[in-house]
């Protein structure tokens, strides 16, 4: 795995296909019931995480209303249309960026077309996905 020995990683979210792609990779799996506030407490209480990183906009406003005083990290890997006009989910996510200590975005136009860009943009950074190559190595040796 990319960072072990260095970090204790853990993947929460609802179980499914997601399960067997974690073990191949050998990411530790907490799977949830469903994607909602009172399993991501039950999370946060048996994890004890020094850090939140959620990969979505549902995510990050759970996490972000859940936390408490952990930090919680937003990370958002797509640019989709109704996050560009007015709207409940991108009106909830900017209310929940609000306790989130950075935002991640993996292309320029995620941000740049929200809606409320002006409220995430000084603690946002872009970083672009990657490939880690020894997995894409053993992988493609797989196949």
């Amino acid at each position: 795995m990319m960072f072990e020995g260095e970090h204790e990683m853990i993947y929460c979210s609802p179980d499914g296909s997601v399960r067997e792609a974690l073990k191949d990779r050998g990411v530790h799996y907490l799977p949830l019931k469903k994607l909602c506030a009172g399993e991501i407490k039950h999370a946060i209480r048996l994890c004890k995480p020094d850090i939140i990183h959620a990969h979505d906009v549902r995510a990050t406003a759970l996490a972000a209303w859940t936390a408490g005083r952990i930090p919680v990290i937003s990370h958002i890997h797509v640019n989709n249309d109704n996050m560009r006009k007015p709207g409940l989910k991108p009106l909830l996510y900017m209310i929940a960026s609000r306790k989130v200590k950075r935002v991640i975005v993996v292309s320029e136009s995620s941000l740049n077309e929200y809606i409320f860009k002006k409220q995430v943009e000084e603690k946002t950074m872009y970083l672009r996905n990657a490939i880690y190559t020894p997995a894409l190595k053993d992988w493609c040796i797989k196949i």
